[in-house]
């Protein structure tokens, strides 16, 4: 039987919610639902909140009955599994699919009308490696992942893109993002024949590795991605050195505007609820403010509208970090660790990376 329950603010354009709001995930489907009516406020949209009991069959039989409708576009489901289920049933119907929480990139080029919170990372990722191998001319590279769901489809992207680009992948090795001593990764490093090691999070593990990497006077490039730059800002970068970073453009504006704004979310849902807001809370909040910004367009009319809104969105700047719909490589930009300092790559710094440099 259908599990539908339905949120009415005003009936004018119908969404649809696709959420475990019930079984040991519901509390985070509630968190995430909490805070998307917050950022909704008073929007006059129709939301159909649909419960997957995180089961991909659910999910499936729901998302059959979602097609009929008239919906604009759908939100959720929570995981990379369910969200598969969705995108088996939808991808020839030309629904837009938002995704805040599957950290699954090979979704990415499976539906082209699927816009995912991580997609950043996606173009992050494959810009750097096209900008390596066609602009800095280095082809062996290895690559570093966590131990985690989002290292393994991490991996399967890079290896992807390395492969399109011609690129020669020497290793693919994986780390415990909570550990201290990665002694046989760095030997294991430092006996290979590479231009580039790819560390694409940035992580307290990572972090760790990188600096043992330095520390055994291996100065190989190390290529990141967008949190990289985020841990140089706030904690500084030490005696690491020639870390390239692709990331989108750094703003230390926005970083306050976000800060004030957190803090008036975090003042706001605590007078609501009773308790600080969560992650999920958060996550909610930015689909709830990114579907206000897509009805004051007045996208969210049909499909067609809101998916040419998504696609020319560009960034949003949410209290969980910036966006990027529309997978736009022009965003990209790219950032050099040189002597424990961040700054913008310039072309005079291309050849930093070619030369070998003793610790500053």
């Amino acid at each position: 039987m259908q599990s539908l329950l339905l949120f009415l603010i005003l009936s004018v354009y119908r969404i649809d919610v696709m959420l475990p709001m019930s079984g040991t995930l519901g509390p985070i489907g509630h968190d995430f639902f909490d805070g998307m009516k917050m950022g909704l406020g008073r929007t006059s949209v129709e939301i159909h909140l649909w419960d997957t009991k995180n089961n991909p069959g659910k999910v499936y039989e729901s998302a059959s009955k979602i097609i009929d409708s008239n919906t604009s576009l759908i939100i959720g489901p929570l995981s990379s599994l369910n969200m598969r289920s969705l995108l088996r049933v939808v991808e020839d119907e030309g629904i837009p699919v938002i995704s805040p929480l599957a950290r699954d990139l090979t979704l990415i080029d499976e539906y082209d009308y699927y816009f995912s919170f991580l997609e950043k990372y996606y173009l992050e990722m494959k810009e750097e490696i096209r900008f390596t191998i066609n602009v800095l001319g280095y082809y062996n590279f290895a690559f570093v992942f966590p131990r985690t769901s989002f290292g393994y489809s991490l991996k399967e992207e890079a290896n992807k893109f390395a492969t399109m680009f011609g690129a020669n992948i020497v290793a693919n090795i994986f780390y415990d993002s909570s550990g201290t001593d990665f002694s046989d990764i760095v030997d294991y490093l430092n006996g290979l024949n590479v231009e580039a090691i790819f560390i694409p999070v940035c992580d307290e593990g990572s972090y760790i590795l990188a600096g043992q990497i330095r520390a055994s006077t291996n100065f190989t490039p190390i290529m990141g991605l967008d949190g990289w730059s985020k841990r140089a800002i706030n904690r500084g970068l030490g005696t690491l050195d020639k870390v390239l970073i692709a990331s989108l453009p750094i703003d230390y504006r926005i970083e306050i505007q976000r800060e004030s704004s957190l803090r008036r979310f975090e003042e706001a849902f605590n007078d609501i609820f009773g308790h600080p807001p969560s992650l999920y809370n958060m996550l909610g909040y930015d689909t709830g403010k990114i579907l206000k910004a897509l009805y004051q367009k007045k996208a969210l009319e049909s499909p067609e509208t809101a998916f040419s809104s998504l696609s020319s969105f560009g960034i949003y700047h949410g209290l969980t970090g910036d966006i990027l719909f529309g997978r736009k490589e022009g965003f990209i930009t790219f950032y050099l660790v040189k002597f424990g300092k961040i700054q913008k790559l310039r072309e005079e710094d291309y050849g930093y990376f070619k030369t070998p440099e003793e610790k500053p």
